[in-house]
């Protein structure tokens, strides 16, 4: 496991002055004591986490500081749900699907009670996959050539025709 984070200290920002004139910047306040850490000992079972009360009507947010990511999470809505930050990627979940942003800058797509064969891949070269229980399709970075390909045979889309690959 690799850490993504050390410490986590609270600070506060205020952005007007006490009559109420906008700061040129913001005066950052520490609350004394308002800092959490993980030790070495136990690590796995260790995280420490912020409530964030949204304003009536609205979901409060609660950041968990895990010692390998930061997830931010809220109760389910017509919008994102979970945010988790790894040291490679970041998966955000919105609408029961799993939005992955990988480190080399691809993207999968993945609905969360679909199996493993039902998720798209945006590579980072543009290329796109698509994969259900029963096809899938490859799209090329240009989107010149198009493959779909099923239990019985693949048919390539390209630019001078369609190509038929037969039996599979």
């Amino acid at each position: 496991m690799k850490r993504v984070w050390t410490s986590v200290q609270l600070f506060i920002a205020f952005y007007k002055d006490p009559r109420n004139r906008k700061r040129k910047t913001p005066h950052v306040w520490l609350p004394k004591n308002a800092t959490a850490w993980v030790t070495d000992k136990a690590v796995k079972d260790q995280e420490a986490f912020l409530d964030v009360k949204g304003e009536e009507g609205q979901r409060d947010v609660q950041i968990k500081f895990q010692p390998d990511q930061i997830v931010l999470r809220r109760d389910q809505g017509l919008d994102w749900s979970g945010i988790i930050v790894t040291d490679d990627r970041i998966r955000i979940f919105v609408n029961d699907h799993w939005i992955e942003v990988r480190g080399d800058g691809s993207v999968k797509r993945q609905a969360e009670t679909a199996a493993v064969s039902d998720f798209t891949i945006l590579d980072a070269d543009g290329s796109l996959f698509h994969w259900t229980e029963d096809r899938s399709v490859a799209v090329s970075p240009s989107g010149a050539q198009v493959t779909i390909t099923n239990e019985s045979e693949s048919i390539t889309f390209t630019p001078d025709g369609i190509i038929k690959h037969g039996e599979v």
